[in-house]
């Protein structure tokens, strides 16, 4: 485990130093992200600060597993959840969190896969409820108009 440690350290070194600075993980992801993304500078800001209190929010729920996270561990898995979410909507990251915090019976630090999960199930669920409130009032006057029965002059059944 030490020399696996030992072998890593020059690594890091190099990922931090970069021209001379010292670059934090955090920097290195908002190079790549803000790149990629095309992001200006606040809209940066406001997902980094989404981010970070989505990552608050799961240390506050989550306590146990993540009180022993160094301010190194911290940054990197910032920059890793940074990236990882970047195509997430800052809304639905933190709904998918407060759902997953909700939900979760297993009382452990959630991978991004977990929050992934939570958020593709919210996505699925929004799909069905606008599936239902879109065709089935449809469907169901077809089969009114199927049945030979007269149509309603107010299908939506609001008194007028």
């Amino acid at each position: 485990m030490q020399q696996q440690h030992k072998q890593l350290q020059p690594i890091h070194r190099q990922i931090e130093t970069q021209a001379g600075v010292q670059t934090s993980f955090s920097e290195l992801a908002k190079n790549r992200i803000t790149a990629k993304f095309g992001m200006g500078e606040q809209e940066w800001v406001l997902y980094n600060a989404e981010v970070s209190i989505g990552l608050l929010t799961l240390r506050t729920a989550f306590p146990a597993q993540s009180r022993n996270f160094s301010d190194r561990e911290h940054d990197m898995l910032l920059a890793l959840w940074l990236e990882i979410f970047a195509e997430t909507k800052p809304g639905t990251f933190r709904e998918a969190i407060m759902h997953f915090i909700s939900t979760d019976r297993k009382g452990f630090f959630p991978a991004p896969g977990q929050i992934m999960g939570a958020i593709e199930e919210m996505a699925a669920e929004r799909e069905n409820q606008m599936f239902e409130q879109y065709f089935y009032p449809r469907r169901k006057r077809q089969r009114h108009i199927d049945n030979g029965e007269p149509e309603n002059e107010n299908p939506a059944g609001c008194e007028l």
